[in-house]
């Protein structure tokens, strides 16, 4: 509905203002620019 599209928009709107780029496909898809393409991180989720 209307609410969730604004809160998508405003969760794009920070995420763009905090050195992230969107993926268009996917409107939780986010990646931070400033780090090397090549940059991998190693470490466990649990």
């Amino acid at each position: 509905g209307k609410e969730q599209k604004k809160n998508r928009q405003l969760l794009k709107t920070i995420m763009l203002s905090h050195g992230f780029s969107d993926y268009s496909m996917e409107w939780w898809h986010f990646t931070f620019r400033s780090d090397p393409r090549n940059k991998y991180w190693d470490f466990d989720v649990k």
